[in-house]
């Protein structure tokens, strides 16, 4: 069980790079992102330890199982849902009961989690010939506001600046950016033959925008852009 787990993560990691990529950035300064992380690349590290030392470790892995479940599989804050007719339920609600009356009843306290961060600059190795560059930061801590106007600004990076440098002329499959409300921001490529020019396009972004020029009708063109992506025709499903 533990090396089919540890084989799903390694599968995950190379279908989802990007993600895995752009969640660990945002836990070097998101508290929530980092929480979130612990379920990605610390916990494929925390397998390949148990598939490493699981013969000397067999009983403490048993064990600290055992709690786990206690825990998880707990009447204390319990949902339960189901949508059928008045047969079926009148069914699931006697089986229910011999379930739920094998389930333990404690009640188990909320923990605090405290994090520490540290700006990292982290390459991770995965069997690939191709390259997820992602880089990132919280503008909420710079003493920056959220507003509107920076999904215009991401549909300029995106359309314009990226794309050019780091699609056209760097030969990557694909680059974008995002800019959250809670003021997470991240500039992303992926497919990307590049690392050090990537990162130099990412950290020329100021420039690039210090000089920006537009007129009425170029600018109208991103503004629209930006609220198609936002406000698509839906199907009639």
């Amino acid at each position: 069980l533990i090396r089919e787990a540890k084989s799903e993560m390694q599968g995950k990691i190379s279908e989802e790079s990007l993600m895995i990529a752009a969640k660990r950035t945002f836990s070097y300064f998101s508290p929530v992102e980092k929480y979130n992380e612990f379920s990605m690349l610390p916990y494929y590290y925390f397998l390949c330890d148990l598939d490493k030392n699981y013969s000397k470790n067999s009983k403490e892995i048993a064990s600290n199982l055992k709690e786990v479940a206690n825990i998880v599989l707990n009447k204390d804050n319990l949902i339960v849902s189901i949508t059928a007719d008045e047969n079926i339920y009148k069914t699931f609600k006697e089986n229910f009961k011999i379930f739920s009356n094998q389930l333990k009843d404690s009640n188990e306290q909320k923990s605090s989690y405290t994090f520490a961060y540290d700006e990292k600059n982290e390459g991770l190795m995965i069997p690939s010939k191709v390259q997820y560059v992602v880089k990132g930061y919280n503008f909420k801590r710079l003493g920056y506001d959220y507003s509107g106007s920076m999904k215009v600004l991401l549909n300029i990076l995106d359309s314009d600046y990226f794309w050019q440098e780091i699609r056209v002329k760097g030969g990557a499959y694909g680059s974008f950016s995002e800019i959250s409300a809670n003021g997470n921001m991240a500039f992303m490529s992926f497919d990307d033959p590049n690392l050090k020019e990537t990162l130099n396009v990412f950290d020329n972004t100021v420039e690039y925008l210090k000089k920006f020029k537009a007129d009425e009708r170029e600018m109208t063109n991103f503004i629209i852009g930006t609220i198609g992506s936002m406000d698509a025709p839906k199907g009639p499903w």
